[in-house]
């Protein structure tokens, strides 16, 4: 009887021990995807580690550590970790090491060697690791101080755009064979976060080019004689963004009103003037033309030399200058060569 029952007691003891398993594996996994959730799509490096940081340490149960390669690749220096700031001091205490200041030499670990050089992930004690860095006796002292002792420690490659930047190395209390995908498919994760920021610092480079572009032709327009507007292509129209003291001028102030209107909206009776503006800014080319123009601000007819100068990569300028009294003379002249030709001809 005494058999049986300690037989039964066994194995809901193995149960217990296989649900525990189980949960864990699965807390492991939702903490690891929820860490990849927040780091996505973050503007910059900094900003990835320090959650990571901190997400680590709210879990108090699993910790990380951020090691990047200095510039020559010879070395690692710690950039984040989870520890707590305590257990860093006392551990640095006891080293009389400075964390921040730390750098451990590759040719010194062939730990961390095999993780940088070979691409390897690995799963190691954590005395094992630190005993490469400080005297093995230290190196106990220092891992039970900052809680560490006897822990496994998974070690995985972290890439940028698919070359050796650095290591993740995060601790396990339990099942680090089971916790192994989950780091790898993390610094996945940290990876393409990495990536996406440096697409990020690329596109706000080029866009505060741009910006700078845009400001300095802004001021060298600004103040030339010629009326200039500038359109910007907004999907299948264009919008009237900015114009110059000139424009003011000519149309008596009122074109302040129409900042931001779609060229669609103002020029519905003048179609050579919206298809001339399209063109530019989908064919890509310069147009000049001269042409009579109503102006709807003062009611006057004008004749204008219109210039339409595509500026990349969406903008069109428009250059109008009156040359109504320039018709005018040639109209006159004109009039006055006909006249004497019919003279002469008579």
């Amino acid at each position: 009887m005494m058999k049986r029952g300690s037989t039964g007691n066994q194995k809901m003891e193995e149960c217990e021990q296989m649900d525990k398993s189980l949960r864990d594996l699965i807390e492991i996994v939702h903490f690891t995807e929820n860490v990849s959730a927040k780091i996505h799509r973050k503007k910059n490096e900094a900003e990835i580690y320090r959650i990571m940081k901190e997400e680590f340490r709210k879990s108090k149960r699993y910790n990380a550590s951020i090691l990047l390669l200095t510039d020559d690749g010879t070395k690692l220096r710690i950039v984040e970790t989870s520890i707590i700031p305590r257990k860093v001091k006392a551990g640095e205490k006891v080293s009389r090491l400075r964390l921040k200041d730390y750098r451990i030499k590759l040719n010194k670990t062939s730990i961390y060697n095999k993780v940088i050089r070979e691409g390897k992930t690995l799963q190691v004690n954590a005395n094992e690791v630190i005993g490469e860095l400080v005297p093995k006796p230290l190196a106990r002292l220092i891992s039970k101080i900052i809680g560490y002792e006897n822990k496994p420690v998974i070690l995985t490659p972290l890439k940028r755009h698919e070359k050796i930047i650095g290591v993740l190395a995060v601790s396990s209390p339990t099942l680090a064979e089971h916790f192994i995908p989950s780091v790898r498919n993390l610094a996945q994760h940290i990876s393409n976060a990495l990536e996406l920021a440096d697409e990020h610092a690329v596109r706000e480079r080029a866009d505060e080019a741009l910006r700078e572009s845009r400001e300095k032709l802004r001021a060298q327009y600004k103040g030339i004689p010629i009326p200039t507007y500038t359109w910007q292509r907004v999907g299948e129209d264009l919008e009237l963004v900015d114009y110059n003291d000139a424009a003011v001028a000519i149309t008596h102030g009122n074109v302040a009103d129409y900042v931001g209107k779609k060229a669609s909206e103002m020029y519905q009776d003048r179609p050579r003037i919206l298809e001339e503006l399209s063109r530019c800014s989908t064919e890509k080319i310069n147009i000049r033309r001269e042409m009579p123009y109503r102006f709807t601000f003062t009611g006057e007819t004008k004749y204008l030399d219109v210039s339409y100068v595509f500026v990349p990569p969406d903008l069109v300028m428009v250059h109008t200058e009156d040359i109504t009294e320039r018709k005018k003379t040639e109209d006159a002249l004109r009039k006055s060569e006909e006249k004497y030709r019919t003279v002469v001809e008579h």
